[in-house]
């Protein structure tokens, strides 16, 4: 909502390049900020098993020279399978809540989207940017998480001791949190995290 206090506003939209970059517009930001809006007309957009898949006459005809591919992302019915995870709520609103490629699967079954959990790390003020992945520690698999310290925010509230003030922060995050999606491991970073050239973190 910073963007508000500075009186600029952003409409969050969705889309890929397979999909003529466009699915959907959010053109009221302010009553739902976590929605990427209303799907476009000429199109129609469902949610299969949690992933987005989109069908219409803007889809691309198929990656170039590259049948097998084309066929994996293509049902046979024409459906794009778009790999994001995400819902429709009673409003007809879509959300993109992860990538189906990073879900974690934990033994217990349970299916966790780090993206989830890293957009609620992203939440607490003293945390620039967060990492969740999958970890093996004393021979069990546990969620991790990497976090990268907001500086300009813990200097202006002046803490001294940064690591101390995120994990009190992380702590009552994971309070809220059902017992699968606890962060059982927490890093605080000293350095950012690597980057690709759009800027997204590198995840290894």
């Amino acid at each position: 909502m910073r963007w508000k206090e500075l009186g600029v506003i952003c409409c969050p939209g969705y889309g890929m390049t397979e999909t003529a970059n466009l699915v959907s517009g959010n053109g009221d930001p302010w009553d739902y900020p976590a929605s990427v809006g209303m799907p476009y007309p000429e199109q129609e957009v469902k949610i299969v098993d949690g992933e987005i898949w989109v069908r219409g006459d803007h889809l691309m005809l198929g990656y170039y020279n590259d049948p097998e591919e084309t066929e994996k992302i293509f049902t046979p019915d024409g459906w794009l399978k778009t790999g994001d995870l995400g819902k429709i709520d009673e409003n007809g609103l879509l959300y993109i809540t992860g990538r189906s490629k990073n879900i974690i699967v934990l033994p217990s079954g349970e299916n966790i989207s780090p993206e989830e959990l890293e957009t609620a790390l992203g939440k607490i003020p003293l945390i620039k940017d967060a990492l969740v992945r999958e970890a093996k520690i004393g021979g069990r698999t546990v969620l991790e998480a990497e976090v990268f310290p907001n500086g300009p925010v813990l200097a202006a509230m002046h803490i001294e001791n940064a690591e101390a003030a995120i994990r009190g922060a992380v702590e009552k995050l994971n309070a809220s949190l059902p017992p699968y999606k606890v962060i059982q491991n927490l890093i605080v970073r000293k350095e950012d995290f690597k980057r690709s050239a759009s800027m997204k973190i590198i995840r290894n």
